[in-house]
């Protein structure tokens, strides 16, 4: 994957960044505040990732874009807050949230991997992703990942160990000391709760089939493939539905459209209040003058390709529907007349009273814990044993990195992260970065461009910079870094350049605060054009 070129801005300012080369880019200046760091920001907004914008830029009025380049094709995205349009082959398709975009980036710009979160097989979202190739400025804490909350560090671990094909789930023995004590004390606290259930005198059919749901026999598996399997269909049920939802509206749209084709074939559609014969299509926070057949039929040909995505995962969903009532009744066939009689008579237990349905809840905690046990304990060893050979190759890689940088130093990095209490600064931090990113490139070979903003800014002494400079010169990846330097420094005749393969750009001639300019806006407003957004000019 190669970025080509980007920008922002809309109709008053804007600025554009474009023929950036395949191999080593240096973005400086000799001063702060020039808008090097919100350019990187605005770049991977366009590529999904969540605004890290400073509270002072207000990124939501302006338009963000950016062109890729990957093996098969050249595409162009524009984004404005969670709408996204893009051209890539002429097709024209927009988006309208981030989860359908990276559904596009998945296909056409980068296969995202799956990994396990939360319980739940999902591809990673963008805000993740992008942190294989990205380092940013702010919020920089070497013992954890960027934006951490939705996501954490072991999400990013498994992203790797996907990335590489060892997907698997990590365990460790604090996690299953912990589960092991957790385990005991709910055991406990529902043993108690039984001898209490055993003095109550209740109806005999509800009480034997409370002793039922309390004992750990046979039922209880059968009990646990059953729940699972009906939460299971509960949420399936859900997707079908927000499904149905966007199909009729896209169906309903595309009517809307044809409809205005056969009127244009008929007459003209003219606005009653100034007499236009433009037509003004929006979506969302994004107009777009479809009053040109073309233009309609592109839109009408993106939101068609959007309802056949639609079309197919309503039938995945609805096969996996099918397949789990199926399988309940597969179960409830196998099972004892006892075993049926129980589950039919399950609602009524679960009503009989406030004990019953306190150790059904702690029953379903336990069994999310054994399970989860469980799962760390049968975890394949071929698998674990790969993923442990990857992360000491990784670790071996960033320290190699790290020598050729500083051969004298005194760090050795032990792990991707540092603990807690070991958050490095300064220069230690700018090496931690670049050897970890370089690392990570190296040993899963992810072909992305790496993109590391402040990248002179943090006490990184004159030669060390020149070996970092050096060794991106030499790796196959785009890189795009950012610069500020002293004033002696950027009075050095061709500080950049003078490498040979490198593409300098000088930032330092800008005002500071002032990146958008009104010169070219001109030229950012062709380009909203080629999307046929309409925009006040």
């Amino acid at each position: 994957m190669i970025i080509k070129k980007f920008g922002f801005g809309n109709s008053k300012e804007a600025f554009i960044l474009d023929e950036l080369k395949e191999n080593l880019n240096i973005i400086f200046s000799d001063d702060n505040n020039k808008g090097k760091t919100i350019c990187l920001q605005s770049l991977f907004f366009s590529l999904g990732n969540n605004p890290i914008f400073p509270e002072s830029f207000n990124y939501k009025e302006y338009y963000h874009y950016v062109v890729v380049k990957t093996n098969k094709k050249t595409i162009e995205i524009i984004r404005k807050e969670n709408t996204f349009c893009t051209i890539a082959d002429g097709a024209f398709r927009f988006f309208s949230s981030q989860a359908e975009f990276k559904l596009f980036f998945s296909e056409n710009i980068y296969p995202l991997p799956e990994i396990l979160h939360k319980d739940r097989i999902k591809k990673p979202d963008l805000e993740l992703f992008h942190q294989l190739n990205f380092v940013g400025q702010d919020k920089r804490n070497t013992s954890t990942i960027f934006n951490t909350g939705f996501y954490s560090k072991s999400d990013f671990v498994n992203l790797l160990y996907s990335v590489v094909g060892i997907y698997g789930i990590e365990g460790n023995s604090d996690d299953r000391n912990k589960l092991t004590s957790e385990i005991s004390g709910i055991k406990e606290k529902i043993k108690k709760l039984n001898k209490e259930i055993e003095r109550l005198d209740k109806n005999s059919k509800i009480l034997e089939n409370v002793k039922l749901s309390m004992s750990r026999n046979s039922f209880t598996i059968l009990e646990e493939q059953i729940e699972k399997t009906n939460k299971e269909t509960s949420e399936l049920t859900k997707e079908r539905n927000k499904f149905l939802r966007q199909k009729t509206n896209n169906t309903n749209l595309i009517k809307e459209l044809k409809s205005l084709n056969r009127n244009l074939d008929l007459g003209k559609v003219q606005c009653l209040d100034c007499g236009s014969l433009n037509i003004n299509y929006k979506v969302r926070n994004i107009s777009f003058d479809i009053s040109n057949k073309g233009v309609r039929d592109s839109i009408i040909k993106s939101i068609e390709n959007d309802t056949n995505i639609i079309i197919e995962e309503l039938e995945r969903v609805e096969s996996d529907i099918e397949e789990n009532k199926q399988k309940v009744d597969e179960l409830l066939e196998d099972s004892t007349p006892e075993a049926r009689d129980y589950f039919l008579f399950k609602g009524e237990v679960v009503e009989s009273g406030k004990l019953d349905k306190e150790i059904k809840s702690l029953q379903e905690e336990l069994r999310s814990k054994e399970s989860i046990l469980e799962k760390n304990k049968n975890f394949n060893i071929e698998v674990k044993e790969k993923q442990n050979s990857f992360m000491n190759s990784l670790i071996e890689e960033m320290n190699r990195i790290y020598k050729l940088v500083d051969p004298i130093g005194k760090l050795t990095f032990r792990d991707l992260f540092t603990k807690r209490n070991e958050n490095y600064s300064g220069s230690s931090e700018q090496e931690f970065y670049f050897s970890k990113t370089l690392a990570v490139a190296k040993l899963t070979g992810h072909g992305l461009p790496i993109v590391i903003d402040s990248f002179r800014d943090r006490e990184l002494s004159t030669e060390k910079e020149i070996k970092m400079l050096e060794i991106f010169e030499r790796i196959d990846n785009q890189v795009i870094i950012t610069s500020t330097l002293k004033k002696e420094e950027y009075n050095e005749a061709g500080r950049y350049q003078s490498y040979k393969d490198v593409l300098a750009i000088d930032f330092s001639q800008i005002e500071p605060f002032k990146i958008l300019s009104q010169n070219v806006s001109g030229r950012f407003i062709e380009i909203l054009k080629e999307f046929n957004i309409l925009i006040d000019e």
